[in-house]
Formats: structure tokens, sequence, C-alpha cells
């Protein structure tokens, strides 16, 4: 089972692509989520940026609800399992539109203690 529809994976892998160049290019791009997981009987949201294909390990600001959102990476093969275990349920936010970048998410939630609707 996959969590992300396959245009958003791809989405999440041309910025995983695009990291791997920008330092040899000097530049370090504040990039904007490209997707939203969150899991609907919690309080768990993960806004991700960008995902190595070969290892399935995304990164972006994670908030599992403790009051300490952080930026960070995130086994998707790991929330897979757990999605498939029963009564964890995780989803895609397919209505997730962005127009601020990651950096500014994770000030934000920062300072609020977690992710919120912006």
């Amino acid at each position: 089972m996959s969590l992300l529809p396959e245009h958003l994976r791809q989405s999440l892998i041309v910025n995983w692509e695009l990291m791997i160049v920008a330092p040899e290019a000097g530049v370090c791009p504040d990039l904007y989520p490209e997707v939203k997981l969150f899991a609907p009987k919690g309080c768990a949201i993960w806004l991700l940026t960008e995902l190595n294909p070969d290892t399935n390990v995304a990164f972006g600001l994670c908030d599992l609800g403790l009051g300490q959102p952080e930026l960070g990476y995130v086994d998707l093969n790991e929330l897979e399992a757990l999605a498939a275990t029963d009564g964890f349920e995780i989803q895609v936010d397919l209505e997730f539109d962005t127009h601020t970048p990651l950096s500014k998410y994770a000030e934000l939630a920062k300072t609020a203690g977690r992710i919120e609707d912006w």
C-alpha cells in the first residue's frame, strides 16, 4: 500500500533531485510543502517537501502532536506499516495547497507548538 498518489510522489522526488544539485549551484532553496499527511483520529501532521526514491524517506515538518514540531525525516515505509495497523489511519490531504515555504511553516509551528491551518 502506498500512502502517496503517484503525481505527489513524483513532485517530492523532483524536489529531492533539486536539493542534490542545489549546493553545487551555490543555492539553498526554501521549498514549499508538496504533501500534507495527517492522522484523522489523532493530531499528527507531516508537511513534506522531498522524497528520496531509493529509501522512501521524506523530509519535511513533522508534528506528532507532542507540542514540539520539528524539521526532519520520516520513513514512509514505517508510516505505511503504521497505517496498515488496525485502528491507525493516515491520509493525504488532497486539497492541500500552499504558497508558503517550509521555513515559514516551521517558524509558525514552533511558536504555536503545533502545525495549524494558517
